[in-house]
């Protein structure tokens, strides 16, 4: 059944209804913090910040025992890791069983994959199959049984401001119903494109 307020909520602010757990007593790991960590999340960063539990190496073993948490988020961080099979691996092992992976990228195509010389991952709306064994090749240990992406469509011009919000509905709404199609789109010049995936152990 089609939950229309989280439907529209996505619509308009998927940054935030996205990665809400629907149970308030949910044990949560947020990976690649920042300084965007909830209250009562534990937080995990790369480097030393405010918000960060625990501080890890790149590609080191997560400090957590095997099956500790119903939900792992993490915002705008695979596009930066070189070994994501390694890090999906650990993500799998220290989610409970039907525990979630959800997180956001930005789209292969989108523009904003090319600004930052750090992003060395990309990633489209059938990467993920490679994890759930929905792909023809499938060499990892994650224990991942179903992936659920969606796909928000957004102008990248940002001067267009009287046109923006209604054009940003609109596209939000074809990536969602449609998000093939609208994988094609970001093919457009001044279309940008962000992934967001329920990953589900």
């Amino acid at each position: 059944m089609i939950n229309i307020q989280r439907s529209l909520g996505l619509l308009i602010n998927p940054d935030e209804v996205y990665f809400d757990y629907e149970s308030p007593s949910a044990k949560v790991m947020n990976y690649g913090c920042g300084n965007r960590k909830k209250p009562g999340h534990i937080g995990v960063d790369i480097v030393s910040s405010a918000d960060a539990d625990y501080v890890v190496s790149p590609g080191a073993p997560l400090p957590f025992a095997d099956n500790t948490f119903d939900m792992v988020i993490s915002r705008y961080v695979l596009e930066h890791v070189h070994d994501l099979d390694q890090l999906l691996c650990e993500i799998s092992r220290i989610l409970k069983p039907n525990g979630v992976f959800r997180f956001c990228v930005p789209h292969a195509f989108s523009i904003d994959m090319y600004d930052d010389p750090t992003h060395c991952r990309f990633i489209t709306l059938r990467t993920m199959n490679y994890f759930t064994g929905l792909s023809n090749v499938h060499y990892t240990s994650s224990r991942f049984t179903r992936s659920i992406p969606y796909l928000r469509l957004t102008l990248a011009w940002p001067r267009l401001r009287l046109i923006r919000y209604p054009v940003n509905i609109i596209l939000g709404g074809i990536g969602m119903l449609a998000p093939f199609c609208g994988e094609q789109l970001i093919k457009l010049p001044f279309i940008n494109g962000t992934l967001f995936f329920e990953l589900r152990k």
